[in-house]
């Protein structure tokens, strides 16, 4: 049934997109009407999703710049911890942006011994307001940005020998 109730509303706004620039642009002279219209209706029908195009480049950006693990240079045998990761919302971008700075440090001296970010991304207008996510994530992207190499994170506390406790 929701499929139903997309393709539905897909097709309104379509239609109500091409009457908007229909109706905007009466007064463009005869050879040049069809083409400004075709024009404006593809502008008016991108308009809901301009915010997530735009903050999906802004977060893959953001991402590329902090996707990496910080290593202190002794980590053989230590025994760490997990800080309390704080939420931090980060401002200057389209969409909202959370990032939580995972850090653990050595149990004994409190020394951070490796570190990483987590940034999470709530949708634009179309995740928001039209509801097309189940809690507001965007809908032309994924909202969730952490290192590429966990995996390798959790073999490298394996082979340093880095017991991590709560």
């Amino acid at each position: 049934m929701s499929l139903i109730t997309f393709f539905l509303a897909l097709f309104v706004w379509i239609l109500l997109s091409t009457l908007v620039a229909r109706f905007s642009l009466g007064w463009v002279k005869k050879p040049y009407r069809i083409p400004a219209i075709s024009l404006m209706a593809m502008i008016i029908f991108i308009l809901p999703a301009v915010d997530e195009i735009i903050g999906k480049y802004q977060f893959k950006s953001l991402c590329a710049k902090n996707s990496i693990i910080d290593v202190t240079e002794n980590i053989e045998g230590r025994t760490v911890f997990l800080m309390a990761p704080p939420t931090v919302e980060i401002q200057g971008y389209v969409l909202p942006i959370r990032m939580q700075y995972w850090k653990f440090a050595d149990k004994k001296t409190n020394e951070v011994v490796f570190s990483y970010k987590i940034f999470y991304s709530k949708g634009g207008f179309l995740g928001r307001v039209l509801q097309l996510s189940s809690n507001g994530d965007p809908v032309l992207f994924y909202g969730i940005c952490m290192p590429p190499k966990s995996q390798e994170f959790r073999e490298m506390i394996s082979e340093f020998h880095v017991n991590l406790v709560d």
